[in-house]
């Protein structure tokens, strides 16, 4: 049975200020309705982390096609997926001379019937918003993240910290089994944004501006997107990482439990709105310094 067109989606990937870009996402679709949402950031402190990240796509494409749909069990499909994928990157890295262990981040998000599933491994982030409010996010496996859960520094603290671009969990490298974590499925209201993103937008962008550029019904969300990529991009200039996102926005009608809200890994209620050293622009919507030079920044550990 072929399903009708419910949504829109979206991608914006920027390089910033570094020499390449390591950031890759895709969107794949199917007659049936199904949507997969997938972003990847591969770790510039490991050799072949944008290859990481470009065999994470290749092998959603190959398992998306050759899944039935509707997917019957959407967690363990995208549990099957990145554990597919990593061991795909394992067998890459080992098959080299000499052998080497690329890594990347992945978050994931399946839309069908009404419904968004998410998985995720690393620091890129999940995000669903409703009218201009985030009701539910994914928790990072960052070294950072796990500092702020043991309460030995603060959320300001958190972006500035020397140990920030450190993940504590990522597809590739050795091929022991990666943990996958999953958040609560939640049923689609109409005008419901899903936002998959890498650090560079969400270290630039707070939770107050993406609700507000985000919630703007009426603005095409390809537009959309493009802004927040170049006002994240902007926002860190001259030293802005890699900058990509995904979105989607549901257009179809309110699941029957689409009232019950998720609560996410991430508790919003408990962070600023905006990231540390964070400066509203005069326009929420106007990009700036977006034909900036680009620096040869690329010596971080991501």
């Amino acid at each position: 049975m072929i399903g009708k067109i419910d949504y829109e989606t979206a991608q914006a990937t920027l390089r910033g200020n570094r020499n390449s870009n390591q950031d890759r996402s895709i969107v794949l679709t199917s007659p049936e309705g199904s949507v997969l949402l997938l972003l990847a950031d591969g770790l510039g402190g490991h050799p072949g982390g944008e290859i990481a990240a470009t065999i994470l796509m290749e092998t959603a494409k190959h398992l998306f096609v050759q899944t039935e749909k509707p997917i019957p069990d959407p967690d363990r499909f995208l549990s099957a997926l990145l554990h597919a994928a990593h061991l795909d990157i394992v067998d890459y890295g080992q098959s080299q001379e000499p052998a080497m262990e690329p890594r990347t981040t992945a978050v994931a998000a399946l839309v069908q019937h009404g419904r968004v599933y998410w998985a995720h491994v690393g620091d890129s982030r999940f995000y669903l918003l409703r009218q201009g409010k985030i009701l539910s996010r994914t928790e990072d496996h960052s070294m950072v993240q796990r500092m702020q859960k043991q309460g030995l520094i603060s959320w300001e603290e958190a972006g500035h910290h020397p140990q920030r671009n450190l993940v504590t969990r990522a597809l590739g490298g050795r091929p022991s089994r990666v943990t996958v974590d999953h958040g609560p499925s939640a049923g689609l209201r109409n005008n419901d944004i899903i936002l998959l993103c890498s650090d560079g937008l969400w270290g630039q962008i707070g939770h107050a501006t993406l609700g507000r550029i985000l919630g703007d019904t009426r603005t095409p969300l390809d537009r959309l997107t493009r802004i927040l990529a170049h006002r994240a991009e902007a926002q860190a200039f001259p030293e802005s990482d890699n900058v990509t996102v995904a979105t989607l926005r549901w257009l179809g009608d309110d699941a029957e439990d689409a009232d019950r809200l998720p609560t996410g890994e991430g508790d919003e209620n408990a962070m600023p709105q905006e990231p540390p050293g964070y400066q509203q622009a005069d326009d929420p919507y106007r990009p700036q310094n977006t034909d900036s030079p680009t620096s040869n920044r690329e010596n971080d550990t991501r």
